[in-house]
C-alpha cells in the first residue's frame, strides 16, 4: 500500500512511519522541515521513505497533487475510490 504521512515529525507521525516501514509499505513523509525529521527518525527508517517538505512543494508544485491521487487509484484506499 502507498501511504503519505503528514506531520511525520510529531509523535503520532513518527510511530505510524516506523510501523509502515516495518510493514513494508511504500511511504512518503510530508514535513515542514526535513532537517528536523532527520534528527527524529532513525536512518534505517528514513532510507526507506520518500520525504517531501514545504520547500519541495514550492519549488516543484507537482511533487504530489490531488489530481495525481485521483488519477492513480493505488494512492487511495479501496473504500474511497
Amino acid at each position: 500500500m502507498k501511504l503519505i504521512i503528514f506531520g511525520a515529525t510529531g509523535n503520532v507521525g513518527q510511530t505510524i512511519a516506523k510501523a509502515a516501514v516495518q510493514d513494508k509499505q511504500d511511504v512518503t513523509l510530508f514535513v515542514r522541515n526535513k532537517k528536523k525529521l532527520e534528527g527524529l527518525l532513525q536512518t534505517e527508517i528514513l532510507s526507506q521513505c520518500r520525504v517531501c517538505d514545504t520547500i519541495d512543494t514550492l519549488v516543484n508544485p507537482h511533487v504530489l497533487t490531488w489530481e495525481d491521487v485521483m488519477q492513480d487509484k493505488t494512492l487511495m484506499p479501496d473504500n474511497m475510490c
